[in-house]
């Protein structure tokens, strides 16, 4: 998988970006956007699949990955606001694709709300946060754990930052949000979450994020979302539950529902045969 890495100036902040496949591909663009705490480097067993038709691009969002962030918050808005601009700058010949996952869901999602008209008629969302945690929802534990884990991160300093680093407590995160039994693949999704820990440089940014994000899915934009949708969730997600996922796809104006029935919330990483099948079926392939 051969890339080119960019850095596009947006907003009076540096946005890196990595560029797969070839521009001239007569096929629409598509624009991934990452997940929480991640980088672009969490689709690298997707892209090998698509850049074969596609011309992929896949930024770091603001406050993640090789886009450090100097502004004194970060929420869902600020970063759909920057990606309406990145993608502004490339001037694309058509309007691209969006695809996000897990937080990048939301991203996405905003994006289609404030900026419609910037994207292609079809998205894709693979493990969205479906909807708010709620007082009596099975997720609520790991939201309130989470929620200790970042705030502990943001309000104790330097103590903070290094636990928050920690490939421990990383591992242990991970593993929740990880069904394969495969001893090799786990190995690889550890690794990369691991690497990701290097660019963490701002852990207040993690904590108004992370706030954020439960209190928010893909519920809230639905609605106004009039892009034909297709949703791809692992049937054992224990962060995004199958049984929102039906909920909020029933919402949408034209939303499919691909369940990969043993993966979890990382199904990009577990199965990416499975979503590339779906996804390249979806888009007409």
């Amino acid at each position: 998988m051969s890339s080119t890495h960019h850095v596009a100036q947006i907003n009076g902040q540096p946005l890196h970006y990595w560029s797969y496949g070839s521009p001239s591909a007569t096929k629409p663009a598509v624009i991934a956007i990452h997940g929480f705490t991640g980088s672009h480097q969490g689709f690298y067993k997707i892209v090998p699949y698509l850049e074969k038709d596609y011309h992929v691009i896949a930024p770091d969002l603001p406050g993640f990955g090789e886009s450090a962030a100097n502004m004194p918050k970060l929420s869902i808005e600020d970063h759909a606001i920057s990606i309406v601009a990145f993608i502004t700058s490339l001037a694309l010949p058509e309007p691209p694709v969006l695809l996000g996952h897990s937080y990048g869901t939301l991203v996405v999602s905003k994006i289609h709300q404030l900026a419609p008209y910037l994207s292609d008629h079809k998205t894709i969302l693979v493990s969205p946060i479906p909807s708010p945690v709620r007082l009596l929802d099975r997720r609520i534990v790991g939201k309130v754990l989470g929620q200790l884990h970042y705030e502990f991160g943001a309000r104790t300093g330097a103590v903070g930052t290094w636990w928050l680093k920690r490939r421990l407590v990383s591992r242990v995160i991970t593993r929740t949000l990880v069904m394969t039994k495969d001893s090799e693949t786990r190995k690889e999704i550890y690794t990369e979450h691991f690497n990701n820990l290097d660019y963490l440089n701002n852990p207040y940014h993690y904590l108004t994020l992370y706030k954020e994000l439960n209190r928010n899915g893909i519920v809230a934009y639905a609605r106004s979302i009039d892009k034909e949708t297709l949703i791809i969730t692992g049937g054992k997600d224990s962060a995004a539950p199958l049984a929102e996922q039906r909920k909020a796809a029933q919402l949408f104006t034209n939303a499919q529902l691909e369940v990969i029935p043993q993966a979890g919330h990382l199904a990009h990483y577990e199965h990416p045969r499975k979503i590339t099948s779906a996804i390249m079926a979806f888009l007409g392939e």
